[in-house]
């Protein structure tokens, strides 16, 4: 299990696959982090290639499209 801690909150994530507690793997990277502390515009946000799903996760209420090549 993965905490990571936002302004407003702080999400439980989980890296698929499940990897063991001592796994040094998370969910995010610091460039997640990084766009999480930026002022965003207003309206709807255009996510290229979320690979693990956590800026949708923070970003949550907002409307987000999300495109993946995964």
């Amino acid at each position: 299990m993965s905490q990571l801690e936002l302004v407003d909150g702080t999400l439980v994530l989980h890296r698929f696959p499940q990897m063991r507690e001592e796994s040094p793997l998370q969910a995010w990277d610091a460039a997640d982090e990084y766009l999480l502390q930026q002022t965003l515009p207003e309206g709807p946000i255009l996510l290229f290639n979320d690979s693990f799903g956590a800026l949708i996760c923070a970003l949550n209420p907002r409307p987000v499209w999300h495109v993946s090549d995964s």
